[in-house]
């Protein structure tokens, strides 16, 4: 298990990704960000079962069961 520690470089992924979401109009629930932040730091994909929480964040990329049409 990787635990990764809460420091200035996650914060600011967070925030930017809060950021992207409030320019672009589209409400972004801030663990759904904070759960991005971490995939994206961690340069490793982010599995879930409900992809249109995290569609949207640039260079993310999302594995999931849900077909990418009509979310």
């Amino acid at each position: 298990m990787i635990i990764y520690p809460v420091d200035a470089k996650l914060i600011d992924k967070w925030a930017q990704i809060m950021a992207q979401a409030e320019k672009a109009g589209k409400h972004m629930d801030s663990k759904d960000a904070w759960i991005a932040a971490t995939a994206l730091i961690l340069n490793i994909p982010l599995v879930t079962h409900n992809r249109k929480h995290c569609e949207g964040i640039a260079d993310l990329q999302i594995i999931s069961h849900q077909s990418t049409e009509g979310t």
